[in-house]
C-alpha cells in the first residue's frame, strides 16, 4: 500500500470507482446549493464544493467562524491532496507525465477527464510479468 504518497500506481478498477465517489460527492453538495446546472457540476467542482462548505459555516452561526473555517479548509485540502494523488498515480499507470495532473485540477475538465481516464488501459496491461520475461545473458 502506497498510502498517501504520490508514489505508485493506480489501475483503472480503483480510479473509476474513486472518480464515481468525487462526483457523488460533487452532486450531493450541489444539493445544498439547489439550482446548480450540469455544466457548473461538470465544470466546476470545486466552486460547488467551496459554497457548500461556505453555507456550512454560515449555518454554525457567526460564534463558530473560525474553528468552522478551518474545518472548511482542511476538508477542502483533503478532497484536493486526494484528487491529486489519485490523478498522479493513474496518469503514472498509463504511461503518462504526473506533472499533468495539477492541470487536470485546475482546469474546468477535471471530471470529463476523470472519466476518460477511468476507461484508459494501463501501461503495463498485455505485458509479460517480470517472472515470465527471459533473463538476460551473463
Amino acid at each position: 500500500m502506497n498510502g498517501l504518497g504520490l508514489n505508485g500506481r493506480m489501475g483503472r478498477r480503483a480510479y473509476g470507482l474513486f472518480t464515481l465517489a468525487l462526483i457523488a460527492a460533487v452532486y450531493g453538495l450541489a444539493s445544498i446549493d439547489a439550482g446548480e446546472t450540469s455544466a457548473h457540476l461538470i465544470n466546476e467542482p470545486w466552486t460547488i464544493m467551496g459554497r457548500a462548505l461556505d453555507k456550512w459555516i454560515q449555518f454554525g452561526g457567526p460564534g463558530s467562524s473560525v474553528p468552522d473555517t478551518l474545518v472548511s479548509l482542511a476538508i477542502a485540502a483533503s478532497a484536493m491532496w486526494a484528487v491529486l494523488v489519485t490523478n498522479v498515480r493513474r496518469l503514472r499507470d498509463i504511461g503518462q507525465s504526473p506533472a499533468w495532473a495539477v492541470l487536470l485540477i485546475v482546469s474546468g475538465v477535471m471530471i470529463p477527464a476523470m472519466i476518460f481516464l477511468s476507461f484508459v488501459p494501463s501501461d503495463l496491461e498485455g505485458q509479460p510479468t517480470q517472472s515470465a520475461r527471459p533473463s538476460p545473458a551473463p
